[in-house]
C-alpha cells in the first residue's frame, strides 16, 4: 500500500465528518469513555513527518498519541513541543529489552531514566508503547512487551498494547504493519500466539469507528507527498524484507541482522 499525506488528510476529514474524533490515549485513560478512537503513531525516524501528520490531524480537530524513541525525542525537543502544543500526546516508544539483550534490570534502569528525561522536558508520561521487531533474536524473553508483563505493577503508566485494555475496556487494534492496514486480533499477545491479521482499508476503518472503539496505529515516516516517492520506498522495503527473511534462516545471517536490527526502523 502507498501512504500519501493527501490520503491521510482525506481519512481525517471523513472521520470528522462522521463525528469520529480521535482523543489521546492519555485522555482515554482518564475519562474511560464508552466508545473511543485513538490515532496512534510510532515515531522511529524522520520526526518532521510526524509533525506533518500532527498538523493534518489538528486541522480536523483530532488529537493523537505520538510514541517516540528517546534518542529521536531528545534531539528534536522543539519539534515535539510543537506537536504537543497542537494538543497531541507525546510519549515514549521503548525497546529497552532489545537494546539490553533481555537484561530486565538494565532495561528497567534505562526505562526509568528515559521517563524522567521526558518529564524534565515537560512531557508527562501516562501511556507508552513497546517497539516490535520480528527479526531480533531473543533469548529469555518474547519481545519488548515482556517489560510491562513483568513490571506493570511497578508503574501507574499503561502500555497501550500490553495492559491498556485492562484499564479502559475492549477495542479493535489496527496497524499499518507490512505497509498494509490490518486488524491485529490480539496485539497484546501477538508475539506469543500467531493469529491471522485481517486486511482493511480507510473506508472500512471509518465504518468500524462509527460503532466500535478503535486504536489506529501507523508510522509517520512511511508517508510521502508524491506517489512516485512512496512507491520507490515501498519497492525498497519489499526487496529488503524478502532478503532479510532469506538471510535470517542461517545462524550467521541472524547474527548480522541482530547486530544491525535498528536499521529496520528506517522502513
Amino acid at each position: 500500500m502507498i501512504f500519501l499525506y493527501k490520503d491521510y488528510e482525506n481519512f481525517c476529514k471523513k472521520l470528522a465528518n462522521n463525528k469520529c474524533l480521535s482523543q489521546t490515549a492519555k485522555e482515554i485513560l482518564i475519562k474511560k469513555p464508552g466508545k473511543f478512537l485513538i490515532l496512534k503513531h510510532d515515531v522511529e525516524t524522520d520526526p518532521k513527518k510526524a509533525l506533518e501528520i500532527a498538523k493534518i490531524e489538528n486541522k480536523y480537530f483530532h488529537k493523537a498519541s505520538y510514541y517516540v524513541h528517546y534518542e529521536i525525542f531528545i534531539k528534536n525537543l522543539n519539534l515535539f513541543k510543537e506537536i504537543q502544543n497542537l494538543g497531541h500526546e507525546v510519549s515514549y516508544h521503548y525497546d529497552v529489552l532489545d537494546k539490553n539483550k533481555g537484561d530486565f534490570i538494565k532495561a528497567k534502569e534505562e526505562f526509568d531514566y528515559h521517563i524522567k528525561e521526558f518529564g524534565k522536558n515537560g512531557f508527562e508520561i501516562n501511556t507508552v508503547c513497546q517497539h516490535g521487531n520480528p527479526l531480533v533474536k531473543r533469548i529469555g524473553y518474547n519481545s519488548n512487551r515482556d517489560f510491562f508483563r513483568i513490571f506493570k505493577d511497578k508503574y501507574e503508566i499503561k502500555d497501550i498494547v500490553v495492559n491498556f485494555k485492562e484499564k479502559i475496556g475492549d477495542f479493535i487494534y489496527i496497524s499499518d504493519v507490512g505497509y498494509q492496514w490490518q486488524i491485529i486480533p490480539s496485539p497484546e499477545s501477538a508475539d506469543i500466539k500467531e493469529e491471522k491479521n485481517i486486511l482493511i482499508d480507510y473506508d472500512k476503518i471509518i465504518s468500524l469507528a462509527k460503532t466500535n472503539s478503535l486504536i489506529v496505529s501507523s508510522h509517520p515516516h512511511r508517508y510521502f507527498k508524491y506517489k512516485l516517492e512512496a512507491e520507490l520506498k515501498f519497492f525498497i522495503f519489499e526487496i529488503i524484507k524478502k532478503n532479510a527473511k532469506l538471510i535470517y534462516k542461517t545462524e550467521f545471517g541472524k547474527k548480522i541482522i541482530n547486530k544491525f536490527y535498528f536499521l529496520a526502523k528506517k522502513f
